[in-house]
């Protein structure tokens, strides 16, 4: 009986004993586990290109822009629903309205391009400031209204002929982006109908480059152009302008 009380006080020891030690070892490694965690943020790259110069979309990837719109009612005439005319005389404006925020440089293209029968020969001049002191013709037009969005920005616009590199970027790090190239131009256009409004004291340049036209106009070329555009079969001369909006990312690359 002894024996087994003996046996009895023993085995609950060895228990005792047994349940210590393994209160101690997990005790040993719970002070002995480490937990290591790391993390890093990043900014998605702002990019926003934004134009409402125009309205709903006409064809696939064509939007229309009013540019022909004017209220000459008199002594013209204009069917509802047909295309505008235009003739000595006619002017009028459009508003072109864009602009490019974001965080990486860009190839842009803001282009001017011309079409139809009638578009080397009809001597449209465009203005940015109502011709009040220079007028342009197509081919200048877009260098003109992109050399003062960059005069009225922070960010910096390089090249010419419609195609153009901008820098938008910080100029160090830790600087923030140079502020947003912004386009909201009232462009002025207009036939002119006396020859002495075809002179060129306000040109940009000194003629009308590649369009067929300067200086020396006379109005027997506007008469030659109404008697071109007289209705053959059902055709007539049209004048056609298109303006081209687009920004492409430019690759980045290592620093210097």
């Amino acid at each position: 009986m002894k024996n087994k009380n003996r046996i009895f006080r023993v085995s609950a020891l060895l228990l005792v004993l047994c349940f210590i030690s393994t209160v101690m070892i997990s005790g040993t490694f719970a002070k002995y586990t480490s937990t290591y965690a790391g993390q890093d943020t990043a900014l998605v790259a702002r990019w926003s290109l934004t134009s409402t110069s125009f309205t709903g979309e006409t064809v696939a990837g064509i939007y229309d822009l009013p540019i022909w719109d004017h209220d000459y009612t008199t002594n013209i005439y204009e069917k509802d629903g047909d295309n505008y005319l235009i003739a000595p005389g006619i002017k009028g404006s459009f508003g072109v309205q864009f602009s490019y925020d974001a965080d990486v440089d860009a190839d842009l293209t803001f282009k001017f391009t011309k079409s139809g029968d009638a578009s080397d020969t009809v001597p449209i001049q465009y203005s940015i400031d109502n011709f009040t002191t220079i007028y342009y013709d197509l081919d200048e037009l877009a260098d003109a209204i992109i050399g003062k969005a960059e005069s009225d920005s922070t960010s910096t616009i390089t090249g010419s002929d419609g195609t153009y590199v901008v820098t938008n970027t910080a100029t160090a790090k830790g600087e923030n982006p140079a502020g947003p190239i912004l386009v909201d131009e009232t462009v002025s256009w207009k036939w002119p109908y006396n020859v002495s409004e075809h002179d060129t004291a306000k040109l940009a340049s000194a003629d009308f480059v590649g369009s067929g036209y300067g200086g020396a106009w006379t109005d027997a070329n506007d008469t030659a152009i109404g008697n071109a555009s007289q209705p053959a079969g059902l055709t007539r001369d049209s004048y056609v302008l298109k303006l081209e909006i687009a920004a492409t990312q430019k690759t980045p690359g290592p620093e210097n």
